[in-house]
């Protein structure tokens, strides 16, 4: 061990200290937000999300529920042999 490191615990293996209480968040929500334009093959997905003064947005704790096909260039169904993935 390096001479001017010291030693630690993960927080995990720390049983015998208080937890910290957090105080500042008092409620949180979900809101379903819908694409800007319609969507399109050519164009980017893009959200817009209206912010207030008096919340903010946690963009660690944000999910994206994605519902997608994907078919070939001509629209044909993609078959078994077929090797495809998203981008």
């Amino acid at each position: 061990m390096d001479s001017r490191a010291c030693a630690c615990l993960q927080s995990e293996l720390d049983l015998f200290n208080v937890n910290p209480v957090q105080l500042s968040t008092e409620d949180s929500s979900f809101t379903e937000i819908f694409p800007v334009a319609s969507l399109n093959e050519k164009t980017p997905i893009e959200f817009y999300v209206s912010g207030s003064g008096e919340h903010y947005l946690d963009l660690s704790h944000t999910l994206l529920h994605l519902q997608v096909k994907i078919k070939k260039r001509n629209g044909a169904v993609i078959g078994t042999p077929d090797q495809v993935g998203s981008i």
